[in-house]
């Protein structure tokens, strides 16, 4: 009975051992402090996220964010410290409605979930990749980050679909060159990852596996044989340099003998729509088909991929960023 009165006081104790056991949120609405509890959950999700943000803004190293790996203990051991404060401030008023332990059990099961969904929706989702469509930049089994705050949000931001109107709110056009996260416009639940080559109204065609924007030769240098995986077998290719009209440099893997997609018809990006590449040119299905896949539609676009963090199939860490041809190695 002992242990049950103590559970139910709003003594010191009491509020130190809830907020460190079930979080600083919980902690102060079981003193009353509603707003308290909102600006502890707030500051949670920013000391998260933070470290990824700077990361990718400043090319953090992944030993360097390692260090950051507990930051989410600062606002948490700041507020265990402040519940036991103020609960020795003085006796607590009647606990309210949100007080009372059925509501902050019922709080504290879904708020990590509450959490994670916000911070998957609005900042940075992880994806894995399962196939070598996107090789070199991104490897089979590579773990990477998708920045959601990139281009704005629309329908298809969050991890589900949302009953949302077409568009995108606080829209930003993607970058020729940029790598990014895509719905499926036949089947938007399937997520497809390539790289945006020519924005609406360009002009796209394939000629002898060369891109042409416009009717202009995408240029492609330092040619560098590989062997590399068709699926079937392993064949002799070529690495390439491919540099876009805006000036983004980025390697690209092309197989010989001539390949289904190394010979299109010229196809004119429509308005709100962007065209997306494989960089495995002979191993990638994207908007060159124009039955299964075709130019994206820009609220189709979940965000960029920003960093690489993690490969599953060598269980190594590894820490670059994505877009350049300096940081994709």
């Amino acid at each position: 009975m002992a242990f049950f009165r103590w559970v139910r006081a709003r003594q010191p104790s009491t509020a130190g051992v809830v907020a460190l056991l079930l979080g600083p949120g919980v902690g102060m609405l079981f003193l009353n402090r509603w707003r308290l509890a909102v600006t502890y959950v707030v500051a949670s999700l920013v000391v998260a996220v933070a470290p990824f943000m700077a990361a990718d803004a400043f090319d953090l190293q992944f030993d360097v964010l390692a260090t950051f790996d507990y930051s989410w203990l600062i606002p948490h051991l700041i507020g265990v410290v402040h519940c036991i404060l103020l609960a020795r401030g003085g006796t607590a008023a009647p606990p309210r409605w949100y007080a009372r332990w059925p509501v902050l059990l019922l709080v504290w099961v879904p708020l990590p979930m509450l959490i994670a969904g916000t911070v998957r929706t609005v900042w940075v989702q992880p994806f894995d990749v399962p196939a070598t469509s996107m090789e070199p930049a991104l490897h089979v089994g590579d773990y990477f980050f998708v920045d959601k705050s990139a281009y704005g949000y629309s329908r298809f931001s969050a991890p589900f679909i949302l009953p949302l109107p077409e568009g995108r709110i606080f829209a930003r056009e993607p970058e020729p060159g940029d790598v990014v996260v895509f719905r499926l416009p036949s089947d938007p639940t399937i997520n497809y990852i390539k790289r945006v080559v020519a924005g609406p109204g360009d002009r796209v065609q394939m000629r002898d596996g060369v891109l042409h924007i416009n009717g202009t030769a995408v240029d492609r240098s330092n040619p560098e044989g590989v062997a590399l995986d068709t699926g079937l077998t392993v064949a002799e290719g070529t690495r390439w340099i491919e540099t876009l009209p805006n000036g983004t440099r980025y390697p690209i893997y092309d197989v010989r003998p001539d390949a289904l997609y190394d010979d299109t018809a010229e196809q004119t990006v429509p308005a709100g729509h962007y065209f997306m590449l494989g960089d495995h040119r002979d191993r990638s299905q994207d908007s060159r088909d124009t039955r299964a896949v075709g130019p994206i539609p820009a609220d189709h676009i979940v965000g960029r991929a920003s960093v690489i963090v993690w490969n599953n199939e060598r269980q190594e860490f590894l820490w670059h960023r994505l877009g350049s041809l300096a940081e994709e190695g």
